[in-house]
This record gives C-alpha cells, sequence and structure tokens, in this order.
C-alpha cells in the first residue's frame, strides 16, 4: 500500500486509529449468493394474473412456493404453465423488442418464474389461494440459486443500489423482478427498479436490455413523456476538496466531500473509486471513524453507512484518505490516467464543484479541469510543484492529466488564454523509431512528423473557440486547458479538453485534424454547458458537436466542398448496414447485443450531424441561401438550455416553437425511427407556348414508410443566367410534378442539391 508521504512532499497524513472495511457489503452480498431456502408455503394455483406496469403474469396452472429471506417474503417460485405479455408505452421500444425478440405478438410461453419483490407482490399472489408450509423442493432451491446468481454474479460484493436499498436498508422502494425461463430460448428478466430514472427494463441472458422506459404514468396516451424522473439518489454530492500526492505511477491523499444524504441515518450509500485504489480510511469532519465496505475483488464501489440519527437533508463531509497505482504508460514513455473519472469516490446522479491541489515533480506537470489558481514550489521540496485547480461550475466531469510533458501557453485572443500540454519527448522517440523503420525499408515506411505541433493545435482550437462563441454564445471559462493523451479519441471536460496523440502527430490534408479538434472544442457547448438529461437524449450532445466540427470547417476554413465531402463520408458509414441499426434516440442501448461500439457511433454521431444538417438547410433562405434563421436558432437554443440539461422532448418543443410547426413527422421519421429514403428521379421537358418549356419531375421512394415525407429541393442550373432552386415534397411511392414554367430547358439538373437529405440518391431515364 502506498503512503500518502512520498518523494513528492507530504500531503494530509492518516488519522490514528485506522478502522477497515465493515465487510457488511460483502457479507449481504454472499448472503443473496448462497441462499438456499429450507422451507417454504407452497400450493396449487391457476388462473393468477399479476400486472407489474407495462407487464402482465399469467400463471395459467402450476404450483407457487413463497419464500422468506432475513424474515420478510421477499421471493415466490412458480413452475408450471404461465405466459407473460409486455407492452411498453414507446412505440420505439414495441419496436425494438418485435425486432430483437423476432415475434408477432408481444407474449412468451414461460416455464418456471422466479418473483423477488420488495412491494405488495406477495399479497397480491396468495389472496385467496391456501398455501402450506414445506419443505423447499430441490427444484425450488435450484431456481433460487440460478435467480440469485444472475442477481450478484462472480465478481465478490458487486451488487446493485437497489438490491441494497430495498433489502439491506430496508427502504420503501417498489423493487420488482421477475426471472423468467421460456421454453424456448434464453432466460429473461423483468425489473421495476424504482431508484433509479427509467424504473423499468427487460433483459435477455446473453444480449443485455431489450426495452428501457418510464413507468406507464410518465407517459401521455401518444407515448409523450410527461414526469419523467421520479428517482432520487441516496445522496447527491456538492463539493470535492481533494489534496493528492502523485509519485510515480500513484496517486494518495485525501479528498474531503460535502454530502447531503436524501435516505436516514444508518443507511448505506454507495459511491464509486477504481478499484486498484486502497481505501486507507474513512472519516466523518468531526474525526468519527465511517463504517465503510469494499471489496477485494476487482469491484470499483466504495460503500459507505450514514451516521445514525443523520436526517435526510443534512449535510455532512466525508473525509476519505486513499491512494495506489492510478497511472500507467505505454512502452514510448506516454504515462496516462487509467480511469478518467473514478479516481476520487464519486457519487451517481450528482454535479459537485470541485477544489483540487496536486503535488508532482517539477518535470511530470499536472492539468486539470477548471482554472489553475495557483502554481507554486514546494516550501519542503524544491523539486515539487504545487498547483491548485478549481471549478466555477458544477459539472459531473471531472479529470486530470500528468506526465512527461511539455507545457505552452497562450494568452487571450479572441477567446480565453489556452494552456496546451504536449509530450515531446515522446514524439521524439516516436521519430527516431519510424526513421530507423524508414532505413530498414528503404522508405516503404516513412512517417513524418508536424514541426511545432502545439501550434497547429492551438490555431484550431482558438478559431473553433471563437467560431463557436460568436455562433452559439459565449462561455464563462477563464481559460481552456489542452491535454495530450496516447489514444485514438478524444474526451471533452468542462474547460478541459483531451485529445490524441494523432492530432498533434500530423494535421492530415483531408481534413480531420481539423474536425477533430474543432468536436472536442464544441462540447464545451454541447455537452457540458449544456448537458443531455439522459442517454437517450446525448445524440444532441455527439450529434451537434459533430455538426459544429463541420459547420467550423464549412464558415473559418471557408471550405464547403470538403464540408460536403465528410457528410459524403458519413452517409456512405450510415447507409452501410442501416437495415440493422437502431433509432438515434436508444443512445448506447444501440449496440446491446452487437458490441464494438460501431453502432453508437455511425448513429449518434454520424446520423446525429446530418439531422442538424438537414435542419440547417430547411432553414436556408432559398432565394438568398442566407442562414440567418438557423443562426437564430442556434443561439436561440443554446441560450434557452445554457447551464441546464435537456431532452429530446425539449429540443423538440424548442424547434416547434422555432418554425411555428409542428415537426412531430421529422422527429419521429430521423431521432424515433430508422428509415433513410431511396430516391430515383427522372426529369422531362417539353416546349410550350411563348416558348416556354414545362419541366415534369419523377421521384419515386424506396426503402421507407409510405408516408415518410421530406422537402427535397432541386437545383436548376441555366449558366451565364443563373440557378433556381425549387423544393419538392416527396411523399408516398411516386411523386410526378410539373414545376412552374421555365425560360429554356436547363444546362443541368441537380436533385437533392447540398445533401440536403439524408439518403440514396439514382438518377434515371424517363
Amino acid at each position: 500500500m502506498l503512503s500518502p508521504i512520498g518523494v513528492c512532499g507530504q500531503s494530509p497524513s492518516i488519522p490514528p486509529g485506522h478502522v477497515g472495511p465493515s465487510g457488511e457489503i460483502t457479507a449481504f452480498w454472499r448472503e443473496f449468493r448462497d441462499w438456499r431456502p429450507s422451507e417454504g408455503r407452497s400450493g396449487p394455483v391457476s388462473g393468477l394474473v399479476l400486472v407489474r406496469d407495462a407487464a402482465e403474469f399469467h400463471l395459467d396452472r402450476g404450483t407457487l412456493t413463497l419464500l422468506d429471506f432475513r424474515g420478510r417474503t421477499v421471493v415466490a417460485v412458480f413452475d408450471g404453465t404461465a405466459r407473460m405479455r409486455i407492452s411498453p408505452p414507446l412505440e420505439v421500444e414495441r419496436a425494438e423488442l418485435a425486432r430483437h425478440m423476432e415475434w408477432d405478438r408481444p407474449e412468451v410461453d414461460v416455464e418456471r418464474i422466479v418473483f423477488l419483490f420488495a412491494d405488495s407482490t406477495a399479497g397480491e399472489l396468495t389472496a385467496g389461494t391456501e398455501l402450506a408450509v414445506r419443505p423447499a423442493s430441490d427444484d425450488v432451491r435450484d431456481a433460487v440459486r440460478d435467480a440469485m446468481k444472475t442477481l450478484t454474479g462472480d465478481d465478490e460484493g458487486r451488487i446493485s443500489e437497489g438490491l441494497v436499498r430495498a433489502f439491506l436498508n430496508g427502504e420503501p422502494t417498489e423493487y420488482f423482478r421477475a426471472h423468467l425461463t421460456p421454453r424456448r430460448g434464453d432466460d429473461l428478466y423483468f425489473t421495476f427498479e424504482g431508484v433509479v430514472d427509467e424504473e423499468i427494463t427487460f433483459s435477455r441472458e446473453s444480449f443485455g436490455v431489450l426495452s428501457s422506459f418510464y413507468r406507464r404514468s410518465s407517459y401521455d396516451d401518444a407515448g409523450r413523456l410527461v414526469e419523467p424522473g421520479r428517482a432520487s439518489p441516496s445522496v447527491d454530492a456538492l463539493h470535492y476538496v481533494a489534496d493528492l500526492t502523485i509519485d510515480g505511477y500513484d496517486l494518495a491523499g485525501r479528498v474531503s466531500i460535502t454530502l447531503v444524504p436524501n435516505v436516514p441515518g444508518g443507511h448505506w450509500i454507495r459511491s464509486t473509486l477504481f478499484y486498484e485504489l486502497e481505501v486507507d480510511s474513512v472519516r466523518w469532519a468531526d474525526g468519527t471513524p465511517a463504517s465503510y465496505d469494499r471489496s477485494d475483488d476487482d469491484v470499483s464501489m466504495l460503500w459507505i453507512r450514514l451516521p445514525e440519527g443523520t436526517s435526510p437533508g443534512q449535510p455532512l463531509t466525508l473525509d476519505v484518505w486513499y491512494g495506489g497505482e492510478a497511472l500507467r504508460r505505454t512502452q514510448e514513455r506516454f504515462h496516462y490516467l487509467r480511469t478518467t473519472s473514478t479516481w476520487l469516490p464519486r457519487f451517481a446522479g450528482s454535479e459537485p464543484t470541485f477544489d483540487l491541489t496536486f503535488r508532482s515533480k517539477e518535470d511530470w506537470p499536472v492539468m486539470s479541469v477548471g482554472r489553475r489558481v495557483s502554481r507554486e514550489r514546494d516550501p519542503r521540496d524544491d523539486d515539487v510543484i504545487v498547483t491548485r485547480w478549481v471549478t466555477n461550475r458544477p459539472s459531473s466531469q471531472v479529470t486530470f492529466s500528468v506526465g512527461d510533458f511539455e507545457e505552452y501557453e497562450f494568452p487571450a485572443g479572441r477567446s480565453a488564454p489556452v494552456r496546451i500540454h504536449v509530450a515531446e519527448e515522446f514524439h521524439r522517440e516516436f521519430e527516431d523509431l519510424t526513421h530507423r523503420a524508414a532505413e530498414i525499408t528503404g522508405g516503404a515506411v516513412n512517417i513524418i512528423s508536424q514541426a511545432d505541433p502545439e501550434e497547429k493545435v492551438y490555431l484550431d482550437i482558438e478559431n473553433s473557440l471563437a467560431f463557436f462563441s460568436q455562433a452559439y454564445g459565449a462561455l464563462d471559462f477563464e481559460e481552456y486547458n489542452v491535454a495530450e493523451i496516447p489514444f485514438s479519441h478524444g474526451q471533452a471536460f468542462p474547460g478541459m479538453i483531451n485529445l490524441s496523440w494523432l492530432t498533434f502527430q500530423s494535421t492530415r490534408r483531408n481534413g480531420l485534424d481539423e474536425l477533430f479538434r474543432a468536436h472536442e472544442v464544441a462540447h464545451q457547448w454541447w455537452g457540458i454547458a449544456v448537458r443531455p438529461r439522459s442517454y437517450r437524449d446525448w445524440w444532441l450532445a455527439e450529434g451537434l458537436s459533430e455538426f459544429s466540427a463541420l459547420w467550423y470547417m464549412h464558415r473559418v476554413r471557408a471550405n464547403p466542398q470538403r464540408y460536403l465531402d465528410r457528410l459524403e463520408d458519413l452517409r456512405e458509414d450510415i447507409l452501410d448496414g442501416r437495415e440493422d441499426r437502431g433509432p438515434i434516440w436508444l443512445g448506447s442501448r444501440l449496440d446491446v447485443g452487437r458490441g464494438g461500439g460501431e453502432d453508437y457511433v455511425v448513429t449518434v454521431y454520424s446520423k446525429g450531424a446530418w439531422i442538424f444538417h438537414m435542419l440547417r438547410n430547411m432553414m436556408l433562405d432559398p432565394d438568398t441561401g442566407s442562414e440567418e434563421y438557423f443562426d437564430g436558432f442556434m443561439q436561440g437554443l443554446f441560450t434557452r438550455f445554457k447551464d441546464r440539461t435537456i431532452s429530446t422532448e425539449e429540443f423538440q418543443h424548442f424547434l416547434e416553437t422555432w418554425v411555428q410547426a409542428d415537426m412531430q413527422w421529422f422527429f419521429d421519421q430521423w431521432v424515433y425511427g430508422t428509415g433513410i429514403p431511396t430516391y430515383r428521379f427522372a426529369w422531362t421537358t417539353e416546349e410550350v407556348a411563348d416558348g416556354q418549356v414545362k419541366m415534369t419531375v419523377r421521384i419515386r421512394q424506396e426503402d421507407v414508410p409510405e408516408e415518410f415525407r421530406m422537402p427535397v429541393p432541386i437545383l436548376l442550373d441555366f449558366g451565364a443566367e443563373g440557378t433556381a432552386v425549387v423544393p419538392v415534397l416527396v411523399t408516398g411511392r411516386e411523386v410526378v410534378i410539373d414545376l412552374p414554367l421555365l425560360p429554356r430547358v436547363p444546362d443541368d439538373v441537380t436533385f437533392n442539391v447540398l445533401e440536403s437529405v439524408l439518403a440514396e440518391v439514382h438518377t434515371e431515364g424517363w
């Protein structure tokens, strides 16, 4: 175990009287996992129906056994003939179930169900039913064993917060779970967990979540969410004060957390702390040891028991001393943080502020979220630098970077100052490696590194910050910090951006590096200043950031063709495999059962950008091409939701208010639907009176429902005489329409000009 007193100076020492983990959560996990009931109340039943929100359990004929755990009747096992019907309140979820389950009706035949509950299930099942006390049969014991195993898994101490709150804390929750064994296929799980936002999930073994939604009463008859988020976290974390030492690969020190519990004293609350970080001591502000538990397995959970007598809403301060190997390095001496979020204890659902102090070697500078308010030498060790970072807005996102970096500071230009950390030693070693490879291969392998990478990166950071400030509205960050990471991705935090080493190595001519940098900058607006309400709404943050990067390329880099070329690349990715992808509104669930993450990236990032591109083109002035209307929309959107969360429903309402029109059709098609049209376009002309020309166009629409509709612009090019744009509303299987009379036959005709609709377009003869 790392001592918090290391070569980098002295962090707050561990108080005397160390108290180790209580073992209570781990013991509870083992009790659940190993539970084998010896007796229960059992008897024949028939015609029983149990309704839990969107699910109906029809126990047609069989044997029902009720079992007690810790003196409460919380388990029921049914063996026999049964059916489960499920009808989610959302059409999107019903469609996903039909797609994944491959069923014609939302019903499955079942031969066994194990119910686990903390609600009124026991009374409902036994009303009018006579059950006798009997020894539990081997079948019942086996059923309980299998059901408990799916709940606890194999990692010691890994147990859901819902189970702890319902069965250990004894909170009055509505917890309900049904483990179903169908007559054919994998086991299924229906869970109603009242301590999370989307209370209901329906899952399949070896697949994951098939469907997830709020309780029925949260929606109106049309399936619109009217009362979201009844769940309340057990605790809110308001503020962190951390004093941490970095010694080699190790991080150690103390963090003080201001908490406001929402549950009574004596209850367990859960935090998440990276499993490689060991806890030395946990205490309350008055020095009283706190009861805590932490598994020895690779489980990133730290459970804290609230002091007896604590009232909900009563602020508490929790001090945690901890440390361990939080850093690693690549073979090329590039150090990185192993976890960007759980390097300090985190509480789900909280958005605290942070006051972070780091001690590190002078040649290992630290970069963190927020503003660097001080940087000074440690008076006890001249080789150690102490930096302090403070955030000025609540956020769930917090990280830091440390390693062998050179620091470059750029003064405020059109935005706030920018500080960039570049791993120059890494790039020198990488360049030496590539030179050796070039010599060995006779030049077949020759990777050229760009000179002054910090200048190239800064240029896009500064320009995109300035553009987005003008396009959306100013932010209140006093500085921006950019850290290089040894991965191929980027990640944004409040006032801090992690960028891949690849974008420091070179700037590609195709503009992808400019897009990559601008995308991460755009997250300061979309994702940080305006935060998605749930996983379903992350397409707004990622789609807007991807679109913003494209918009930056178009407007600031003044390269509209590269903008359109990139859109075409994204379109090809979207069209490839479109038949198997779910709607964008599924968010992180897009990859459930498939793996790899490709569906999420293609749909949420690429299709999300296309959605905003289509809205942009729909708002263009058809006569002048002016974007003034769209510019106002984007500024209004940011102003409306700055420092707030945004949901898809709220975005739709804002859009409808702005355009003064019902846009449900657009969201049904592009957000809640999966269809992408294929257009087959043809045109013909004939001369009419006075030398004018009548032009007739035909558009055949495929691969989408017949009611699918989109306005599609047609560009008529008359050479030196100018151009004209004629919008055509395409719906149904075929549209044949005469355009307004023309002075002559156009030199060229372009259907779907400016890639105005995400579609596959073919031009055919008349």
